[in-house]
């Protein structure tokens, strides 16, 4: 039993000239053909495929920005609860406004970068870890050729200047509960 073609890649072909006549006085039995660029065009053209990439990317940086500042707020908020005896002494010893602003904004910025430069520098091979899980044809085989991460950096800066933005609200929140803070109740340990 001979093995014959069931599927041929031509090069260059008409697609009105190559019907399943012509693979046939060949010797290949065509159940179809299959334009490549016209496939890609139908493909373009529907908003849906073009938009569900983008729309998912959207909505997953979305996600991360809100989920970030949320637990960067929630996190500073606990921090200035905890804290606040801290900042009523150093108040005492006469810190200016400007002084604990600067306090706060080093630390939290410590934090910040700290994480961003750990979630950037993490990123990138995990990135590559999980394209080769996620590349994978219908039959379950590897694609050819095989998929290449990418990083879009003009959404990656996005989202970091909108964190930046989030951030430099918490702070100048946090910087502001700090020099308003009644130092005279905060002293008086469980009133605060």
């Amino acid at each position: 039993d001979a093995v014959s073609p069931n599927e041929a890649w031509l090069r260059g072909a008409n697609p009105e000239v190559m019907t399943r006549d012509a693979l046939a006085e060949r010797g290949v039995q065509a159940e179809g053909v299959l334009d490549r660029r016209a496939l890609r065009a139908a493909q373009e053209a529907d908003p849906l495929v073009a938009a569900s990439w983008e729309g998912i990317l959207f909505l997953s940086f979305g996600a991360v920005l809100v989920l970030t500042g949320l637990g960067f707020a929630v996190y500073a908020t606990m921090a200035a609860q905890a804290r606040a005896l801290e900042f009523a002494i150093l108040r005492t010893m006469g810190f200016s406004s400007r002084q604990v602003l600067g306090l706060v904004s080093f630390e939290q910025l410590f934090v910040i970068a700290a994480g961003v430069a750990a979630g950037t520098f993490l990123g990138f091979p995990l990135g590559r870890l999980m394209i080769g899980y996620l590349g994978v044809t219908e039959s379950g085989n590897e694609p050819v050729p095989p998929l290449v991460s990418q990083v879009s950096w003009p959404a990656v800066l996005t989202v970091y200047l909108s964190l930046a933005a989030v951030f430099a609200a918490t702070i100048t929140a946090l910087a502001a509960v700090y020099s308003r803070l009644a130092v005279h109740r905060a002293l008086r340990i469980g009133e605060v």
